[in-house]
């Protein structure tokens, strides 16, 4: 019998990269290069060796490796026998990990996917780097039901390729239930709300509505949940999304409706354990201490409401993007345990880092800040996942992990490094005597 570790010992990022760190063995460059068909310069190896394996770990680091050491691993117990069943002492055993509980997922265009959308590499390169880098997929515009005209036609094409590629896909979004001026809506329930709201009569701050609107209206948002939700087999869906900015439909039918919404989606998702998240955006990522109370009460308010009610609510989504200010980990970190006492999964659902004014991260510091967001998500018990939303774009300033040519920045090799270096498995070790 031989212990065997599930996840192999992980090696510690850092904040500090005033300290040279040591370079990154042969065998880790043979991999990076060998694996995504590129070479990297003695400068790249070195920028990427000063975040993700530096000399002197920061306390932050040392404690979520901690975390990670007990929460992401585990103990395999194998016995080796030969064909009399007897113990086979001195045989090598080699253990590799093919696939994560935790998903470091990727976003990507499904026009892009079809070859709709020129790019500067080619499809299969596009896809063949998606899977390099991600162990499950999203589309950004995709299965959004407002853009399913042009998007709708290489869904199934995109869903068998995922099924081909031991690949499971998030769902971006079953409802948006919009605000004044939005087009967030299908054409055909935006112009049911316009009409209830020009029907609407406010009497001693009371309004009311035409009674047969909001009879349609409920019935056109329930009919496109109950279709969508259908049709797409996902891994979980973000039921709702943005509630701080879009509950138009609730102001005119009762925030009761969310409840529905979500039962509807349990009831008619293809997977039967599909998670049903809601997301919002500048909440674990808010700008600075006002607004994260102001944003994070609110939806604080939304995820206990949807609990007293008994909605079948699994998870937490943080869009998690980074475009105004950016602070040290142990805030992100401090932000999620804040959300951490309602007992739900937790996942990044669009991180992004993205250049705005006065926020212009240096490509060092954007790869830090990726490698920090990786770490603080992998280490917290209840997160489940993180979500590039920046995966392949034209853009530095948006901060995609490949350019459009296909090179690499440095957070996309940070990136790659974490899921499928550091937190990987790969073991070839001997049995004992017994």
């Amino acid at each position: 019998m031989y212990r065997l570790p599930l996840v192999a010992a992980l090696l510690l990022g850092s904040l500090i990269t005033s300290v040279r760190a040591a370079e990154l063995s042969t065998d880790k460059i043979a991999q990076i290069e060998n694996d995504l068909g590129i070479t990297l310069s003695p400068a790249t190896q070195q920028a990427l060796a000063d975040i993700v394996k530096p000399d002197t770990p920061d306390q932050w680091h040392v404690d979520a490796d901690a975390r990670i050491e007990q929460q992401r691993k585990a103990d395999l117990t194998l016995i080796v026998l030969d064909a009399q069943n007897n113990p086979l002492p001195d045989a090598e055993v080699e253990l590799v990990l093919r696939k994560k509980k935790f998903k470091f997922g990727g976003v990507m265009n499904v026009k892009k996917f079809a070859g709709d959308t020129a790019m500067g590499i080619s499809i299969a390169r596009h896809n063949e780097l998606f899977l390099k880098l991600f162990d499950a997929a999203g589309l950004d515009n995709g299965l959004k039901p407002k853009l399913r005209n042009g998007n709708e036609a290489h869904l199934p094409g995109y869903f068998e390729w995922c099924a081909d590629n031991d690949i499971q896909s998030r769902g971006h979004t079953l409802i948006w239930p919009g605000m004044p001026g939005s087009n967030h809506l299908p054409n055909h329930i935006r112009s049911i709300i316009d009409a209830l709201n020009a029907s609407a009569v406010t009497n001693n701050g009371v309004t009311t509505y035409d009674p047969q609107l909001k009879i349609d209206l409920d019935e056109a948002a329930d009919a496109m949940i109950v279709e969508w939700a259908s049709l797409w087999p996902v891994y979980e869906w973000d039921v709702y999304n943005e509630p701080f900015g879009n509950h138009e439909i609730q102001e005119i039918l009762g925030f009761d409706v969310m409840v529905k919404w979500f039962n509807l989606a349990r009831e008619h998702s293809i997977l039967p354990d599909a998670g049903m998240f809601i997301n919002d955006n500048r909440m674990v990522s808010a700008q600075n201490a006002n607004q994260y109370a102001s944003r994070g009460d609110l939806y604080k308010w939304y995820i206990e409401y949807l609990i007293d009610a008994e909605a079948p609510m699994t998870g937490i989504g943080f869009q998690n993007r980074i475009k105004f200010e950016y602070n040290d980990p142990q805030l992100l970190y401090d932000r999620l345990e804040d959300f951490a006492v309602y007992g739900l999964d937790m996942a990044g659902t669009e991180f992004h880092i993205q250049d705005n004014g006065g926020f212009v991260p240096t490509e060092t510091r954007r790869a830090e800040m990726t490698e920090e967001s990786m770490v603080a998500y992998f280490s917290h018990p209840q997160g489940t996942g993180l979500n590039c939303w920046t995966y392949h774009l034209n853009d530095p300033t948006h901060g995609p992990l490949i350019n459009d040519d296909g090179s690499f920045n440095l957070n996309g090799l940070v990136w790659y490094y974490l899921n499928r270096i550091r937190y990987a498995t790969t073991a070839t070790l001997a049995t004992d005597g017994s």
